[in-house]
């Protein structure tokens, strides 16, 4: 039953969008009445996680529903717990969405399954939905040597997210053979969290590395002791158009000069040992005092985020090591909005004796959670 009203079907989407993350909320409204069920079954069915004990319900369901193949946008496929009897189901899901907008290629076991270890169906089924022109965004978790195939086709993409995967570059491919044509994202994630090795870079400066780096607005890369050169070529080429910069610190240090487009800088200090965190802070100070030396002068930057996230150890004390009043005299001297420190577990110590001149200067948003 549909309810008498004066307003628009636009208007009354835009009322219910105001509750997307509402789920309650949107399964009420949805039940109501004809009125509200499309907005609210958009928002309900968005996105689905595919595994094996799920796959013949999902099958079934968009099966007998148009509407809902239409409104699906993201899939998250976990493809070790995937048999080879889900062929049939898979292949139609993936065959069925007219709009995914976002696929997950889902490993949650610890060591990553490569690409070659993967169901043969499987494989092609993903290909095959990757060219999609509504795909916009592919997150790649523990798959190790992508090929270069996996992403002929997909220049529609706008941001490529790779954790604890690498690619690899085609073994048959002569210097005379053309390439693929490079992909103009937006967005580039290369992150290996705890797990990182140095191979995760190795083909960035590849000429068969599918990214246009110049294209980048946003980027987050790991910095290792071993893989700054990696890093400082990713930036030397994007350097005009990055926007938005995370760096994950594991004992590096990177070169900011020349990034006029600059607005954002976000820095994760994320270790399991308390010990750890001395180096990290290290790469950091570096990392900060070349945007201090550089013609970076005259850039405007609006914020530089510093996350510090120990784990296990929820209950340490951030150490009040010295090198913290070494970074309150760096702020002193980059142009820079606000800065933030924000401490996702552990005790943190008195921020604002430490970094006096940051706290008096009313840039600094020091935050606990």
């Amino acid at each position: 039953m549909a309810i008498p009203t004066h307003f628009s079907q636009e208007i009354l989407d835009e009322i219910v969008g105001h509750l997307h993350d509402d789920r309650r909320t949107l399964k009420t409204l949805s039940i109501t009445s004809s009125t509200f069920l499309p907005i609210s079954r958009e928002f309900l069915f968005d996105s689905i996680s595919l595994r094996s004990t799920r796959c013949a319900r999902w099958h079934d369901r968009l099966r007998d529903s148009p509407i809902l193949r239409q409104t699906i946008g993201m899939v998250e496929l976990y493809i070790g717990d995937l048999l080879d009897t889900d062929k049939e189901h898979i292949t139609f899901i993936l065959d069925s969405l007219s709009n995914p907008k976002r696929i997950g290629i889902r490993n949650r076991i610890s060591l990553p399954i490569s690409w070659e270890q993967m169901h043969p169906w499987l494989r092609t089924a993903i290909i095959k939905v990757m060219d999609k022109p509504t795909v916009h965004t592919v997150v790649v978790e523990r798959c190790s040597d992508i090929p270069i195939s996996f992403f002929s086709g997909t220049t529609h993409l706008q941001n490529i997210i790779f954790f604890q995967s690498g690619f690899t570059p085609n073994p048959e491919r002569t210097p005379s053979d053309p390439l693929t044509p490079k992909i103009p994202v937006r967005g580039l994630y290369l992150s290996g969290g705890h797990y990182i090795r140095r191979e995760y870079y190795d083909f960035v400066d590849h000429p068969e590395f599918p990214v246009d780096l110049g294209n980048l607005s946003r980027l987050q890369v790991d910095l290792l002791q071993d893989n700054g050169g990696k890093v400082q070529h990713i930036l030397s080429v994007c350097g005009q158009s990055l926007h938005n910069l995370a760096l994950n610190l594991k004992g590096g240090s990177a070169s900011l000069q020349h990034l006029p487009a600059l607005r954002v800088l976000q820095f994760w200090l994320w270790t399991s040992h308390i010990h750890s965190l001395h180096p990290m802070v290290v790469g950091l100070l570096s990392t900060l005092e070349s945007l201090r030396t550089s013609d970076n002068h005259h850039y405007y930057l609006r914020e530089i985020s510093i996350i510090i996230y120990i784990e296990p150890e929820r209950c340490v004390e951030i150490p009040a090591i010295d090198l913290w009043s070494d970074l309150d005299s760096v702020f002193a001297n980059i142009s820079v909005d606000r800065v933030r420190i924000h401490t996702v577990s552990g005790f943190p110590p008195d921020w604002t004796s430490l970094l006096p001149n940051l706290h008096k200067s009313g840039r600094g948003g020091l935050d606990v959670q």
